[in-house]
């Protein structure tokens, strides 16, 4: 489980918090189980089920960025697997995938892993624009990563 501080939009310091920590944020569509039935599980190729949740409940946010211990959270450090050439030519496509359950993240191996290999999530096509650009670009330094994922919830 990725875990973190969960919030929602409009409580004190959201808005602060997505800015300062985003590369940092899962947005995890809000799919509230009934009571006494199981947890209704997002996967990226669901996206029927990502956007009625989110339209009926709204999204939580994830934040890890407090929870910067090995120990506590190791799914911190995972890094995000850069889509296109960067991928290609290192190699370093996702190993792992994402699904959402429960306002809760968790990851999963798609292709094999040995221990000491390091974990590559695919965040979206979105993590990497540029601000402003409308564009990917290269730069995915901290203060020119626009992160929504929205190839996940569109």
């Amino acid at each position: 489980e990725y875990r973190g501080e969960r919030f929602l939009m409009g409580q004190h310091g959201a808005n602060l918090r997505l800015r300062s920590d985003w590369s940092y944020i899962w947005k995890v569509p809000r799919c509230l189980a009934k009571p006494g039935q199981p947890a209704v599980v997002v996967t990226r190729r669901d996206r029927a089920t990502a956007s009625r949740c989110s339209t009926a409940n709204g999204f939580v946010y994830v934040d890890a960025r407090p929870l910067d211990s090995e120990v506590s959270n190791p799914l911190r450090f995972v890094n995000g697997a850069k889509p296109g050439a960067d991928a290609a030519q290192t190699g370093a496509g996702a190993n792992v995938e994402v699904f959402f359950a429960d306002d809760r993240v968790f990851y999963y191996n798609v292709k094999p892993v040995k221990s000491g290999d390091e974990l590559f999530v695919d965040y979206g096509s979105g993590f990497w624009r540029v601000p402003g650009s409308g564009s990917s670009g290269g730069d995915d330094s901290a203060n020119a990563v626009v992160g929504d994922w929205s190839d996940f919830l569109n």
